[in-house]
């Protein structure tokens, strides 16, 4: 029986560790942004194998011509990614969407559209589909590998840039109801920590959204790509009441430029996600996971008392 407790109680503890949103398959988020200089990025890519990040303008909801590639690094999560849209392409730019197509290589190490093929998942394409818009950069991103656990009920934005002050604004992505707000500086920002209201918990999905100032202090419209506000989308585990949350440092604005090589980190902290994703897998998060674990706890148990 000591052998039965000892393995339900290792169970248990594996059903309340966060574990990867992605569960290392093959996954991309990317949001609606702003951009400049054609430069886009990506929030948050995982690949299996080698491949490459393609880049397509969109033709009545389907990708059409490729306009951007990048390579990828495999099995690591990169966040941050940054792929450019050809200059040829840039420069007539008008606001509108564009497919990011996760690509496979077929083996040579260089890329062919024609035999790498996309990447699918569960029967759909690993794919991102963004609203981009020319002008100063404003993006938020999760950057997160896994579910952002808050024990003092904030939430942590990895890093947003934005052309002028305002607010970043945090709301339940299910209800809008805003629950809250930290103000920011224009520029660069790492790390926003966003007290947030209530002190219910469980599993929640917020948007956090730049919002420009109002000219009298307060909030006002939220910027936007097109007609999408430039934000990200994060899964948080809430497991404690709420706290004040803490400024934003501003560091300067890194410089981007429009060429296919990319420019990327590796991190290994809290998962959210961002923008439109197919192919995305389910995550440990959800419940099928626990529930497998659960089952297995309790067969355990099942089985020590049988053999008393």
């Amino acid at each position: 029986m000591r052998r039965v407790a000892v393995a339900l109680a290792v169970l248990l503890v594996l059903a309340s560790v966060p574990l990867p949103v992605t569960a290392h398959a093959n996954h991309i988020t990317a949001g609606a942004q702003v951009t400049p200089d054609g430069t886009l990025v990506v929030d948050g890519i995982y690949l299996t194998s080698d491949g490459y990040l393609t880049v397509h303008r969109d033709d009545g909801g389907e990708p059409g011509e490729r306009i951007g590639v990048t390579e990828v690094t495999p099995r690591s999560f990169r966040s941050n990614l940054r792929v450019g849209i050809d200059q040829r392409a840039w420069e007539g730019w008008e606001t509108g969407d564009v497919h990011l197509l996760v690509r496979s290589d077929d083996g040579d190490g260089t890329f062919d559209p024609e035999t790498d093929p996309v990447i699918e998942s569960f029967g759909s394409p690993v794919a991102a589909t963004i609203t981009v818009e020319k002008g100063d950069r404003a993006v938020v991103t999760a950057a997160q590998q896994y579910t952002q656990q808050t024990r003092r009920g904030t939430l942590d934005v990895r890093s947003l840039t934005t052309p002028t002050d305002g607010y970043l604004v945090v709301s339940n992505t299910d209800t809008g109801e805003r629950v809250g707000t930290e103000s920011v500086a224009a520029g660069t920002h790492e790390h926003v920590t966003v007290a947030l209201d209530g002190d219910e918990r469980g599993d929640v999905r917020l948007d956090a959204t730049l919002h420009r100032g109002d000219g009298d202090g307060g909030i006002g419209e939220p910027l936007r790509a097109g007609e999408t506000p430039v934000g990200a989308t994060f899964t948080v585990e809430r497991t404690g009441g709420g706290r004040g949350g803490s400024t934003a440092t501003s560091t300067p604005t890194p410089a981007l430029v429009t060429t296919p090589t990319a420019s990327e980190t590796g991190t290994t902290s809290e998962t959210g996600t961002a923008g439109t994703t197919t192919g995305e897998p389910t995550s440990a998060t959800q419940p099928g996971f626990g529930l497998l674990v659960g089952g297995a706890a309790i067969a355990l148990l099942v089985s020590g008392y049988r053999r008393q």
